[in-house]
């Protein structure tokens, strides 16, 4: 599984250092609060590199997945619009409407057929039929233990869908040695897209054309 991330993230509780890290920031921040520009760098950002990822010829029948978020309000706000332009720009599957959220998590585990909060009702259920034997790449915008990310491509690999990979706008860089195997996530690596620079793409227009 080639699990990647685009950027280094600094969580708001730590200082930045410079004016690239407080704009990767705040670009993350807006795409959680589904700013329509920060969704649209992020959609181009994630079609160029499974572009790459597939040598230019993506399979049609590709699953883009993204990682269930605490409720559903924050699934809808933070994916709906990100996972459609991605979908439609490439001509792949959206697994948006076939992943529902019941309640508000905290703690998490995972049973048979859906994961499960400890402490709230929270639960995650997904339409089996839609997943079964599929190709699946998993999207979420920051990775930090990766016990999310772990978890969901467990429930999904119970259907017989093939995870080749996982896609993450940020990897939260304090505390958080490169290429480090965290709890939860040890089967994967992650590593960075080579050759993106926030401070060189941010100032293009034209890029955003397309979504």
């Amino acid at each position: 599984m080639n699990n990647s991330y685009f950027f280094d993230y600094v969580p708001s509780r730590y200082e930045v250092v410079s004016q690239e890290q407080e704009a990767i920031r705040n670009f993350i921040l807006k795409f959680k609060d589904g700013d329509y520009r920060s969704c649209r760098y992020a959609a181009w950002l994630v079609c160029e590199e499974l572009l790459r990822m597939y040598d230019g010829a993506v399979p049609k029948d590709l699953v883009l997945a993204c990682v269930p978020t605490s409720s559903l309000k924050k699934y809808y706000r933070r994916f709906q619009r990100f996972s459609s332009m991605v979908a439609r720009r490439l001509q792949i599957e959206d697994a948006f409407e076939h992943v529902s959220i019941v309640g508000f998590r905290d703690a998490k585990h995972t049973r048979r057929d859906h994961m499960v909060s400890d402490l709230f009702s929270w639960r995650v259920d997904v339409d089996d039929d839609f997943f079964r034997f599929k190709e699946v790449v998993i999207f979420d915008d920051l990775f930090t233990t990766g016990a999310s990310a772990s978890d969901f491509c467990e429930l999904l690999e119970q259907f017989g869908c093939e995870v080749t990979g996982g896609l993450f706008l940020g990897r939260t860089t304090k505390g958080l040695p490169f290429n480090l195997k965290p709890v939860g996530f040890d089967k994967y690596l992650i590593e960075p897209v080579p050759g993106i620079s926030m401070s060189e793409l941010m100032e293009s227009v034209d890029i955003l054309s397309d979504y």
